[in-house]
């Protein structure tokens, strides 16, 4: 409000179809960035990035890197940059704590479309439930983010998926809890889940590596540029995205081996997984932050 910011370089996190209302604006420069989870982002996005009133498309993985470039347009490719996502450091940390009863194995993310969904959670328990017998000391706590579903739907599509009567624990939690408390569930639990489709960053799993605990994630989304090779899950094969058909026509996601997703969850229950809290260190908001600003100085 009080400084004319129509003359300032301009930062904008949207898809592209919000990038054309700054094409007017008499700004100097122009940094959207864009994020995508699948195989292929779509011809009208590339059709975008290519108008020169971009200077730099940032991107926060490699993975969505290679989605705009399976197109091959020259231009765009030379736009792009990889800047990762970040994490804040002082608030999801290792702490010291008493071993758990039970085993803890952690699944953080929204679920609002039960077997097609993105996250694959139902991937994660039907594993969890295969793996292990009803009287192992282990556990699978669900933290549900309640931005994208309400209570009811998320425990409809559990009782959908016919998870076996006797099984090990399942938790769910639904509260809405602050960043604080989130880290703290984090550093409770013994081993990171998230058997997802498809990812373009996947800040859980930062979370939870900055929070000292394995991580097992699919071996196909961003989280692959950070996330310890020991952890990822094989991907079994690929399908047509399941979410929206405007952003998503042109994608495929990656469906896990549950098998061997199984085989991890044995391997982490088993203590043969270490924790890599260094794999976060320099992934911190302020750090990225920094970058970006060194990007649009330098341009």
């Amino acid at each position: 409000i009080e400084k004319n910011y129509a003359y300032e370089n301009t930062i904008m996190i949207s898809a592209p179809e919000y990038w054309e209302v700054k094409s007017g604006d008499r700004i100097p420069k122009f940094f959207p960035i864009s994020i995508f989870e699948g195989t292929s982002v779509s011809p009208n996005w590339i059709r975008i990035a290519e108008k020169d009133f971009i200077t730099k498309l940032i991107v926060p993985s490699e993975h969505t890197k290679k989605a705009f470039e399976i197109w091959q347009n020259e231009k765009v490719n030379n736009k792009m940059v990889v800047i990762p996502h970040g994490t804040d450091l002082n608030v999801f940390k290792p702490k010291e704590r008493q071993k758990n009863e039970k085993f803890r194995f952690l699944f953080v993310g929204g679920w609002k479309t039960g077997i097609y969904d993105r996250k694959g959670l139902d991937i994660a328990l039907k594993a969890f439930c295969a793996e292990f017998k009803q009287d192992e000391p282990v556990e699978f706590f669900v933290k549900i983010n309640m931005a994208y579903q309400d209570q009811n739907t998320v425990i409809n599509n559990l009782n959908a998926l016919g998870l076996p009567e006797i099984r090990p624990k399942i938790s769910l939690s639904f509260d809405q809890i602050s960043e604080e408390k989130l880290a703290k569930v984090y550093q409770e639990s013994d081993c990171f889940v998230l058997s997802t489709k498809g990812e373009a960053f996947a800040l859980p799993c930062l979370e939870a590596l900055a929070c000292g605990i394995p991580v097992i994630a699919t071996n196909f989304g961003g989280q692959v540029d950070f996330v310890p090779k020991e952890g990822l899950i094989k991907v079994e094969k690929f399908i047509p995205a399941t979410a929206e058909p405007w952003i998503y026509e042109w994608a495929n996601w990656a469906v896990p081996s549950q098998s061997h997703l199984q085989e991890l969850m044995r391997k982490a229950f088993n203590k043969e997984f270490k924790s890599h809290p260094e794999m976060a260190e320099k992934l911190s908001w302020k750090n990225e932050a920094r970058r970006i600003i060194q990007l649009c100085n330098s341009q």
